[in-house]
């Protein structure tokens, strides 16, 4: 019990002896303990974000929209796309089809009041009011959803109604979309993400008069039969439309396909991440390594007079090797909490600008497991100088000078 006290004081006195040493060593291992929680944490929150924003859309729904080089280059003004009402029927046609629903959007020239701004304005079609609200899925702060039967009506998102004027919009309140007046019918609840809370959406038929045209398309959402398999109706739409359209100037995909492409996408950013990490993992662990041999030479003549009074190779070992583990917890314990308040500023930060909503979740998982992974590095770390100054020779270690 003696030699056990003795060891934990031998220990508290290298690091209060040496506390620039130690401290950059544990600098190194927090900064690769960092690394790994803060950016594993983002990545988590955006995979989770992405999902949830895509979750929204149906499962069965497949969509269709021209290749961005041919956007603007038929079937309307510039900027609406390249589909027509035809493309739409076409789709309908399709066997196992039970929806298709066109849209349009275009930038338009608002006014309200002496006020006039460019914007995204954007068209749908729907039979009730019921499939407008599951179409667009989100909730009505005030006022109401769009009916079929509104004439030069819109929807609008929480901060287009705030900001987009110097003056705040009401239910109600009437808005010029190029010089053609509509009137705001209902207000949304705000959700997070600017591309929702900024939404105005109206129905299809009003805004092709609008904009003086008959059929133009920006894309298409086409609904599959229940149980359907969604890789055969995919197929099919393409072949219709390649058929009609002479040929494959459109990409199809569904919320499954764009989900597995973004976690994709993240899955190669994490790689790079933990390859980084890893690799300042690795440097730190040298440190420790170079730390424990330098602090094996300054310290052969104490290792020797332990000896001398008794202590075993066992006991050095262990000297050494707790120093290590301390090293290495501290610098995980440390990495855990720069690495969390990175995290939730990234996330937070993000969240402000509105892009995307994401939520901040503590993973205790991973924290445990960078804890004990640090720890565990900073024993294998220190395990050579540890050895070389258990085998010292009490003898030898009392004559050095």
């Amino acid at each position: 019990m003696k030699i056990n006290s003795i060891i934990i004081s031998l220990v508290l006195k290298q690091f209060n002896e040496r506390k620039l040493r130690s401290f950059l060593t544990i600098l190194g291992i927090s900064i690769g303990i960092c690394a790994l929680i803060s950016l594993i944490m983002l990545s988590s929150a955006l995979k989770s974000g992405v999902t949830g924003q895509l979750s929204r859309l149906d499962p069965d729904v497949i969509l269709i929209a021209p290749k961005a080089s041919l956007a603007g280059s038929s079937g309307g003004p510039s900027g609406f796309g390249g589909f027509t009402q035809a493309d739409v029927d076409t789709v309908a046609s399709v066997t196992q089809i039970v929806e298709v629903t066109p849209f349009l959007r275009a930038t338009a020239l608002f006014k309200y009041g002496r006020e006039q701004i460019r914007y995204g304005v954007r068209g749908s079609k729907f039979e009730s009011t019921s499939q407008f609200a599951d179409f667009i899925n989100m909730d009505i702060a005030s006022g109401r959803y769009l009916s079929p039967n509104d004439k030069n009506s819109v929807n609008v998102g929480a901060t287009f109604a705030k900001e987009a004027f110097d003056k705040e919009l009401f239910v109600g309140s009437v808005i010029r979309i190029n010089d053609d007046k509509y009137t705001i019918q209902g207000i949304f609840e705000r959700e997070g993400d600017s591309n929702t809370d900024n939404i105005v959406v109206t129905n299809i038929a009003d805004l092709r008069r609008t904009f003086d045209t008959n059929d133009a398309v920006t894309a298409i959402s086409a609904k599959a039969a229940t149980g359907a398999d969604l890789d055969i109706v995919n197929e099919r739409i393409i072949r219709a439309l390649e058929r009609k359209r002479g040929s494959e100037d459109f990409s199809t995909t569904t919320p499954a396909g764009i989900i597995e492409t973004v976690n994709g996408l993240i899955g190669v950013v994490d790689l790079v991440v933990l390859s980084i990490a890893l690799i300042s993992l690795f440097v730190a662990s040298l440190g420790i390594t170079n730390s424990l041999f330098t602090s094996v030479f300054q310290r052969t003549k104490e290792i020797g007079t332990m000896k001398a009074i008794g202590a075993r190779n066992s006991q050095i070992l262990s000297v050494f090797l707790l120093e290590s583990a301390v090293l290495g917890f501290t610098g995980g314990f440390a990495g855990i909490l720069i690495g969390l308040l990175l995290a939730s500023g990234f996330i937070s930060g993000i969240n402000l600008l509105g892009f995307i909503k994401l939520e901040f979740a503590l993973s205790w998982g991973l924290m445990l497991n960078s804890i004990i992974f640090s720890t565990v590095l900073g024993i294998v770390a220190g395990m050579l100088p540890a050895i070389r100054a258990s085998k010292l020779k009490p003898i030898d270690a009392l004559r050095f000078e």
